[in-house]
């Protein structure tokens, strides 16, 4: 009876994770095994986070941060000329997205590994009190915005920690009346949304001081996709993934969606070049190009596209 319920107990767990590299074999199918997403997913949160880290530094520059100018200041980032502002603000807001869903995914995987044990088990220890920080953190985000979202938020919180026996005075009334919020409690909304992430730096840097080989940067052909994805989302635009680099099928993807910014790696763009020269395609769609090519190729490309730019 008791190897029954053993056995029933490691039946979800043991099918989730043939679930889980069934899915991997399908993104390795896709991606190659190299950059597949799902083998990178830790790898994928910390650079994440530096995204975050990189433009809250520059949107706590522009913040102003009281009471009364905290949403327009950002809102007024909607006036940045060539809409740097709103992409400062969508990178943030997306690169949230992508930790907190990388992060989940990354504790599934821990666990359907049985990593909670053993030689990681240090490490699953260290990290999984961190995903409380990233919640706060999440949170004070919505504060720090103060818009109806923000304050619904905060009053909320205000009454679940209300709910507490410990806590002997109501914090909830601070939210309710006009003017209550002072600039003074603002500051402490600013606290929790930056020094937090402080607390989270330390944290993340412990969870891998056991990994003999902590990745903290994912392969560099999955960090520029990943961040021309969260800034070709944020225009409004649609990400076209294809399974890899082939000059047919690329060219083909380019005129039927008309795609208009495209990373690449030489040869890539030179292969292009001379198939365009060769069969006729249409190149016209592309505005913006990024990667590391020659400067021969630079030029040719620039010539066959004058409407098009590369970065």
């Amino acid at each position: 009876a008791q190897a029954a319920a053993m056995h029933t107990a490691a039946g979800p767990r043991a099918f989730g994770l043939t679930a889980w590299r069934a899915a991997e074999r399908i993104g390795d199918a896709a991606f190659g095994s190299a950059v597949n997403p799902l083998r990178h997913l830790g790898a994928i949160g910390f650079f994440a986070f530096w995204l975050l880290a990189a433009s809250g530094v520059v949107l706590y520059i522009v913040l102003d941060t009281s009471v009364d100018g905290a949403w327009r200041s950002i809102h007024d980032l909607a006036d940045v000329p060539l809409g740097l502002g709103l992409l400062l603000r969508g990178v943030h807001r997306y690169a949230a997205d992508v930790m907190v869903i990388a992060m989940g995914l990354h504790l599934l995987r821990e666990w359907l590994h049985r990593h909670e044990r053993g030689v990681r088990r240090f490490a699953w220890l260290t990290g999984v009190p961190l995903i409380g920080i990233v919640f706060a953190i999440a949170i004070g985000g919505f504060w720090i915005n103060w818009d109806q979202l923000g304050q619904y938020s905060a009053t909320a919180t205000a009454e679940w920690v209300d709910a507490l026996p410990v806590v002997s005075s109501a914090m909830a009334r601070n939210f309710l009346a006009e003017g209550a919020v002072s600039n003074r409690l603002f500051s402490l909304f600013v606290f929790v949304h930056i020094g937090l992430p402080l607390m989270l730096v330390f944290g993340l840097w412990f969870h891998i001081q056991r990994l003999t080989r902590a990745a903290v940067w994912p392969p560099r052909s999955l960090a520029i996709g990943l961040g021309l994805m969260l800034a070709v989302q944020q225009a409004g635009g649609a990400t076209v993934v294809l399974p890899r680099f082939d000059p047919p099928l690329v060219m083909q993807a380019i005129s039927a969606e008309k795609v208009s910014v495209f990373a690449e790696f030489a040869p890539m763009l030179g292969t292009l070049l001379d198939k365009a020269a060769k069969d006729g395609d249409d190149l016209s769609s592309l505005r913006h190009v990024t990667g590391l090519d020659t400067p021969e190729t630079i030029s040719r490309f620039e010539t066959a596209c004058p409407a098009a730019r590369f970065w």
